[in-house]
């Protein structure tokens, strides 16, 4: 039997985002107490630890230096992608040992690793099963997991089991079935944001490890206090928001980054990620004229008027996320809700896979091109748009699609949303809706 040491395990090959472009090696006192914390519950033979904090480098960066001291005759299966059910799980784990899994019932499955096991304990020798990003995890496998610990508590093979994940891990630790386990773990080990000087620290080793010049000369003083505030020292979008501060400065020719540069870049990477979510692409859009009025918005809460608000060009995020352009504090609205999109050929909604739909004028739609006094329904929130002043709607073909066509945004070559060219403008003028009568706010 060719046992696998925790440097060379055999694993899907697929790899985690983190996994496939870490960030640079950066570890800070808390990442220090938590490989501390890690090694301690190892040395102890305690059967569980838990690794609880925003974002996914933090723990996979923890993780990795901690398994990095451990010995050559430790066997690790590290679970890194989700597991839909508890098979898939076990099939995973017997790879990671060396067996080859394809034709094993969930049974035969469960046999081979107890039989491995048993063979590790005789030689005195330990076994790791690292679940990252546990929360995302069937049901079902969290049950075999509790299961692997319980079993590790009554008869000592030398089993740790490392769950890792995100906040909303805390409160499934508090339910069935990995409530009955939590005592295995004694103390969960919690991994804080970054601090302001540790958020300068890493973007000033992730700039200077591209041999560009040194952080003071790129970032302004101000530029990192609002990376700090807008990434809420997470490492994942620190790393991804100065990457985007970059890419523009570069763009732009800016030197240094200033804070009106990394709102820009926070608002892109916030745009880009919810579209992603509906597998849609926003590009470039044409500015609307910032002298002119765009319209607005009017939101009732429960037939209760609760705030005006109004378009100024771009995008507005509609959501009950406090980063949200449009925050409305409703349980019925999911965190980002809904997408705005302005151009000078029209205001178009879009919805983001939200649980409760959008809905407009009682239709529930995937996108729509607002007209005005249409009346947009979220959850318990109704949304009154008004048109601005001298401002048309343009129509466009509601047709079923599964994707955001940004050439419908593109008046270079102006289109119907259906990527027909328009001829003339008094051929466009029939496309206009009755309804989009000119308003005032």
């Amino acid at each position: 039997m060719a046992l696998m040491g925790h440097q060379q395990p055999v694993q899907d090959s697929s790899e985690s985002p983190v996994e496939q472009e870490q960030l640079p090696s950066f570890i800070t006192d808390c990442h220090r107490n938590a490989i501390e914390s890690m090694g301690t519950a190892f040395a102890g033979a305690r059967p569980l630890a838990i690794l609880v904090g925003d974002g996914n480098s933090g723990a996979a960066f923890v993780i990795k230096n901690f398994l990095s001291g451990l010995s050559d005759d430790v066997v690790v299966a590290r679970i890194s992608t989700p597991s839909s059910n508890a098979i898939e799980l076990m099939r995973e784990i017997v790879a990671a040992i060396g067996f080859d899994p394809k034709e094993m019932s969930l049974t035969d499955l469960e046999q081979v690793f107890e039989m491995f096991l048993r063979f590790q304990q005789t030689h005195n020798r330990r076994t790791i099963i690292c679940v990252e990003q546990a929360q995302d995890h069937g049901k079902w496998v969290l049950d075999r997991i509790s299961r692997l610990v319980e079993s590790e508590t009554k008869r000592k093979f030398g089993l740790m089991v490392i769950l890792s994940g995100r906040p909303v891990l805390n409160e499934m630790l508090a339910e069935p079935p990995l409530s009955n386990i939590c005592a295995g773990a004694r103390k969960r080990i919690s991994l804080a944001p970054f601090t302001v000087a540790e958020t300068k620290e890493y973007i000033r080793r992730r700039v200077e490890g591209t041999g560009a010049a040194g952080v003071d000369q790129l970032f302004s003083y101000n530029a990192i206090g609002a990376v700090q505030e807008l990434s809420l020292g997470v490492p994942d979008k620190v790393n991804d928001l100065c990457s985007k501060c970059l890419e523009l400065a570069d763009l732009e020719g800016t030197a240094p980054v200033t804070t009106a540069l990394v709102n820009r870049a926070a608002k892109l990477l916030r745009l880009e990620s919810m579209v992603e979510d509906t597998k849609a692409v926003v590009e470039e859009f044409t500015p609307i004229d910032d002298n002119a009025s765009n319209g607005r918005l009017t939101v009732y809460v429960k037939d209760f008027f609760d705030q005006d608000l109004t378009l100024d060009g771009g995008h507005v995020l509609i959501g009950r996320d406090r980063h949200c352009d449009l925050c409305i504090r409703s349980k019925s609205i999911s965190r980002h809700h809904a997408l705005i999109v302005q151009s000078t050929l029209g205001v178009k909604l879009l919805d983001l896979g939200s649980k409760n739909g959008t809905h407009v004028n009682g239709h529930r739609i995937k996108r729509h091109t607002l007209l005005n006094s249409d009346k947009i329904t979220i959850g318990d929130c109704s949304i009154e748009f008004i048109a601005g002043d001298d401002q048309q709607s343009w129509f466009f073909a509601d047709e079923p699609t599964e994707t955001f066509d940004t050439h419908m945004f593109d008046v270079g070559q102006p289109g119907n949303g259906n990527g027909q060219a328009m001829p003339s403008v008094d051929a466009t003028r029939t496309m206009i809706s009755p309804r989009s009568k000119t308003a005032r706010s």
